[in-house]
């Protein structure tokens, strides 16, 4: 009898993932991690822009989104270059837009909410680096994922509740070992880390403000309150930002961390920035 119900369960698991395979389409790789996560074999996932590209000056060209008017849904994540994404897609009727995110709207950079930073309130729209959020989006591709393909709802709840899991732990685990080694604030070039450090109970120190140079004042503050907290590593997301922070750095004695902002795995790049903290 046991055998027999496992296998039905290995029946009713591969007939949920031999479904028809859906065409979704994202703005950046970090979406991508939460959309496969949740519909798993169901999906083929197409990406817009490049890794090594800077999502805030980003504009697609007409040919590279006719690639995506085949999709069957196209999530946005907030930034502005999808502006021109949504144009393009609403003068045709397809694919469906979807944000990604409950609290942002179709391009709607300058409404997100604000995060605590040392150079005062910063917008930030790198909500991937937050297992909170990872898990926010997780939630809205299942439900759109269930529209799509009712017939998969359970194989895609499954997923979903195992993607959950692993932000939850990787959340969990990240705030005791900050914890424990005593770290309470993370030095960055750009703000990019806001929503990490307010899932993990840090406070973000910032060198640069609103895309503009930091003045000799705010370098200085930056620096007073870094030496506080005997911070000596500085994230950045490229060689440019750790050769504008050499004075920060030289008077810090700290060394620059390069992070893979857009990494399409999220949920290690968290891992590997709370490693780099703890160390």
């Amino acid at each position: 009898m046991k055998l027999k119900l496992i296998f039905l369960q290995i029946f009713v698991f591969c007939a949920y993932a031999c479904a028809d395979v859906l065409c979704v389409g994202a703005t950046i790789p970090p979406q991508q991690e939460p959309i496969i996560a949740v519909m798993g074999t169901n999906v083929n996932v197409k990406i817009l822009m490049d890794g090594n590209q800077s999502p805030h000056f980003f504009r697609p060209s007409a040919k590279r989104l006719a690639e995506f008017v085949e999709c069957d849904i196209y999530f946005t994540i907030g930034f502005p270059g999808e502006e021109s994404v949504e144009k393009k897609f609403a003068s045709i009727g397809n694919p469906k837009i979807v944000p990604m995110l409950d609290n942002i709207s179709h391009h709607s950079h300058h409404n997100n909410h604000h995060n605590k930073n040392l150079c005062g309130e910063d917008i930030d729209t790198h909500y991937w680096t937050s297992p909170l959020k990872l898990k926010e989006m997780a939630k809205i591709v299942f439900n759109e994922a269930c529209k799509l393909q009712p017939e998969s709802a359970k194989y895609f709840e499954q997923n979903l509740n195992s993607y959950e899991k692993r932000c939850d732990l990787t959340m969990k685990e990240g705030r005791k070992a900050l914890e424990a080694a005593g770290v309470t604030h993370i030095l960055t070039y750009h703000p990019a880390l806001g929503n990490y450090a307010a899932t993990m109970g840090l406070t973000q120190l910032s060198i640069e403000k609103d895309g503009r140079a930091p003045t000799l004042g705010v370098v200085a503050r930056v620096v007073a309150e870094a030496r506080k907290h005997n911070i000596k590593k500085l994230f950045v997301q490229n060689t440019g930002e750790a050769e504008q922070s050499k004075v920060v750095l030289e008077r810090l004695d700290a060394t620059a961390i390069t992070i893979p902002l857009l990494s399409s795995a999220p949920l290690k790049l968290i891992e590997e920035i709370t490693a780099e903290l703890v160390k």
